[in-house]
């Protein structure tokens, strides 16, 4: 019975780590929308040489780099959702 008690606590506290994984996940792939929107934006209101634009550039830049981080992020988060999943 204490048992049992100790497996219902345990799949409520990694129920509760996957949900809040979604909700990461989630956050993350906004995160690279809104990146991409702003690069789009800016690409298709740009005038002149792109490669003078130092805004555009520094926005390219910043874009390349957030997205690494954040696939990163989402492939450890695909690992964890495994080992959580395989918990339950």
């Amino acid at each position: 019975q204490l048992l049992g008690k100790l497996i219902l606590k345990e799949k409520y506290e990694l129920e509760q780590q996957r949900m809040a994984l979604v909700e990461e996940v989630t956050s993350y792939k906004k995160k690279i929308k809104q990146l991409e929107d702003d690069l789009l934006f800016r690409l298709a209101n740009s005038t002149g040489n792109l490669l003078d634009d130092v805004e555009l550039i520094d926005v390219l830049n910043n874009t390349k780099q957030t997205a690494q981080d954040v696939n990163e992020k989402l492939a450890t988060a695909a690992e964890t959702n495994v080992k959580i999943t395989e918990a339950c």
